[in-house]
């Protein structure tokens, strides 16, 4: 993948386009069920780290790539604590389910405050707002070298998983076998997949 298809179909395609979908049509309950805001701060969290590695280098280091992330992306960078977001909120997210913090979608500035009885609490929303405006400057930011680098890693290891893990696909269900399946084109590196069964083709 070259480095305008990944700016179009992962930045901005996968990544901006799911987060304005999410931030369009579901709207804020505050204190209810449904809010999605644990999924709206792991996701942009998650990001985070991800493309501060096209900026780093460096395909697994969660405190430098979040740092060099907010350092270079965001406006506002000083209003967020990078420990604070790796280890109350990204960790405990990812591997606790609860973030050992709160998190909220009021749209408070800044996203990082505390509340009454001293709790840290991260807005989910001022946070998603934040990251979308970045993703234009790390449009900017973004090197062709280091680009290079960093999409090869990416290659590399999406291609070596799919060696190791031969034998376990291969054994996967074919969705032509598949009754009634509805096939909407699932979203995958590096681009939509795009699958006609027979007889779609026969129909037209």
């Amino acid at each position: 993948m070259n480095k305008i298809d990944f700016l179009n179909i992962v930045v901005f395609g996968y990544i901006k386009k799911d987060l304005e979908a999410i931030k369009s049509y579901i709207p804020r309950k505050s204190g209810e069920p449904g809010n999605v805001n644990f999924p709206i701060a792991l996701c942009i969290l998650s990001y985070m780290e991800y493309l501060g590695g096209f900026l780093t280098g460096f395909d697994w280091n969660y405190t430098e790539n979040i740092k060099a992330y907010l350092i270079n992306c965001f406006k506002k960078s000083s209003d967020y604590d990078v420990t604070i977001l790796e280890e109350i909120f990204r960790n405990g997210l990812a591997h606790d389910y609860f973030a050992r913090g709160g998190v909220g979608r009021d749209g408070i500035r800044p996203a990082l405050y505390r509340g009454w009885n001293n709790e840290v609490i991260l807005d989910a929303d001022t946070l998603l707002g934040d990251f979308i405006i970045s993703l234009d400057t790390f449009k900017e930011k973004l090197t062709d070298e280091i680009f290079t680098e960093r999409i090869a890693l990416a290659e590399n290891k999406i291609a070596d998983l799919n060696t190791k893990y031969l034998q376990a696909i291969s054994k996967l269900p074919f969705i032509g076998d598949i009754p009634h399946a509805s096939i909407s084109g699932a979203s995958i590196y590096p681009g939509p997949i795009n699958i006609t069964r027979p007889y779609d083709q026969n129909e037209k």
